[in-house]
C-alpha cells in the first residue's frame, strides 16, 4: 500500500495499492483514494487507463514519464506520484532480494 502526502493545501493525499511478483514484474494496482483536478475522485475508466500504463513494468529497470501521454485526463500530478512510487519500487525489490 502506498500513501503520499499531498503536494498542496487544496489536495488530498494519494492512496493505492501496487503489488510485483518475485521476478519485478508490476501485477496489481488498485485505488484506494485517488483524486483529480477539483479532487473529483477517479472513475472506473481512469483507473483502467493507469492501470494499462503500469501493469507489466519491470521496476527492476526505470523508464520514462511523459506527462503528456502517461497521465490521467486532469490528474497529472497524481499520475505523477504514481508512476514515481512506482519507480521507488526498485530500492523496494533491491531489498526484499538482499541487494
Amino acid at each position: 500500500v502506498v500513501s503520499r502526502p499531498p503536494t498542496c493545501d487544496v489536495c488530498h493525499g494519494v492512496h493505492f495499492v501496487l503489488v510485483f511478483d518475485a521476478e519485478g514484474q508490476l501485477r496489481f494496482f488498485e485505488p484506494l483514494h485517488l483524486t483529480k483536478y477539483g479532487n473529483v475522485e477517479w472513475s472506473k475508466y481512469d483507473a483502467d487507463s493507469m492501470r494499462r500504463r503500469i501493469i507489466g513494468l519491470d521496476i527492476r529497470h526505470p523508464f520514462t514519464y511523459d506527462p503528456a501521454v502517461d497521465s490521467v485526463t486532469t490528474a497529472t500530478m497524481t499520475s505523477a506520484i504514481i508512476l514515481n512510487s512506482v519507480q521507488r519500487l526498485q530500492d523496494v525489490f533491491k531489498e526484499i532480494n538482499g541487494q
